[in-house]
């Protein structure tokens, strides 16, 4: 049971490739976050596609957090403990009642759509599903979750309570895939309910992610999750491109031979000209130069 007036918040990489210089950006910016709001730090990793999953990756993942000096304080101590303890693996029967309830309350329905149907679409989907009363038991279906053009409330801790609205691409999204899984937004935010998160800390890019997932909450009448304080930080890019494992970025045990090599590039990336050698510094150089809640990007309420 978590304490109700604790903070805490979530590293959840995934393991479908080597961790890279983004990946531990977005690890710093979050553990700046926890010392500065006083929060918890979970350690979760998103395994729930077996197919890109490799335990070399897994391995990857712990390895990269000691390089870093990154200690999360709950979650799994190394990989054996996770394929036991924590996998999502391990919570299926998590996410099967929560996708039941979606059910009971009519908030999903069923669509036939394939990959090629939706990348023929223009302007996002458009819900053509909605009416096809497919059921919801039947094969090759995903579901998805009903929603409306209204503006969603999420709060941003560095800026507080901000409105915007599902991007076209977003709408009515996937709950469960045709596999029979979760999808990742549904998921996450049973994660994040059963770990006890109130902090969460990703990128830019993933705001359409926060408002699916204050939607899918709402749908589950999950209130805890409305009053989570998001912190939505910048994107690093290399050559106009986020860095990411489907770029290729070189990984982090390839890329840097010491730690203070790994912190003093992020800490250029922060904005922070000088060698750092240990998180604590980082944190330290940072809070000197005010510039933690600037990293925090302030979205337009009507994107």
């Amino acid at each position: 049971m978590e304490h109700p007036n604790e903070k805490k918040t979530r590293i959840a990489p995934t393991p479908s490739g080597y961790l890279h210089i983004g990946n531990c950006y977005s690890f710093a910016v979050t553990w700046l976050i926890a010392q500065q709001y006083g929060a918890k730090i979970l350690l979760r990793i998103d395994d729930l596609d077996s197919m890109r999953m490799r335990k070399e990756y897994v391995d990857d993942i712990f390895f990269t957090l000691d390089f870093a000096g990154l200690t999360p304080d709950d979650g799994p101590s190394g990989t054996e403990d996770f394929l036991k303890n924590y996998s999502q693996h391990t919570r299926l029967h998590l996410y099967a009642r929560h996708l039941e309830t979606l059910a009971e309350r009519n908030r999903v329905y069923a669509c036939s759509c394939s990959r090629k149907d939706l990348s023929s679409l223009c302007g996002g989907y458009s819900g053509i599903c909605r009416d096809k009363m497919h059921p919801l038991d039947g094969q090759d279906l995903s579901w998805r979750l009903k929603t409306d053009n209204t503006a969603v409330s999420y709060t941003e801790l560095a800026h507080g309570v901000r409105e915007a609205f599902l991007p076209p691409e977003m709408r009515e999204p996937v709950v469960r895939k045709k596999d029979g899984l979760p999808s990742y937004q549904l998921a996450s935010v049973a994660d994040d309910i059963h770990f006890g998160i109130n902090i969460i800390v990703r990128g830019q890019d993933l705001l359409p992610s926060t408002l699916a997932q204050q939607l899918i909450a709402a749908s589950l009448e999950l209130s805890l999750f409305s009053k989570t304080g998001f912190f939505h930080h910048t994107i690093i890019q290399q050559h106009g491109k986020k860095i990411s494992k489907s770029q290729n970025a070189p990984s982090v045990r390839s890329q840097f031979a010491t730690r203070t090599d790994l912190l003093t590039s992020i800490a250029a990336m922060i904005g922070i000209d000088q060698k750092i050698a240990s998180l604590d510094e980082l944190y330290d150089a940072a809070a000197m130069k005010k510039c933690i809640d600037s990293l925090s990007i302030v979205h337009d309420p009507n994107p």
